[in-house]
């Protein structure tokens, strides 16, 4: 049950990870300065998604869902399995 775990933490940071690619690619279609500072640096990133949510708000939303998700999942996994 703990490999399992650990797999669902993994495959949910993956997805987290694409979405967050996702953002940052609209970031730089934006402008290259937005694109350059959101990869730098965090906090330009969350005012982008904040200026532009009608844009980025569900990629935004998706990459929380499966972070938190596969946290919450995969570490109850891993205390079960402990």
């Amino acid at each position: 049950m703990t490999a399992l775990g650990w797999l669902v933490i993994v495959a949910g940071s993956f997805v987290s990870l694409f979405f967050s690619v996702q953002i940052l690619i609209k970031n730089f279609q934006e402008n290259v300065l937005w694109g350059l500072a959101s990869l730098f640096f965090g906090l330009p990133s969350l005012i982008f998604v904040a200026l532009r949510w009608d844009q980025v708000g569900s990629l935004f939303l998706k990459s929380l869902a499966a972070s938190f998700g596969s946290i919450l999942l995969g570490g109850l996994m891993i205390a079960m399995g402990s």
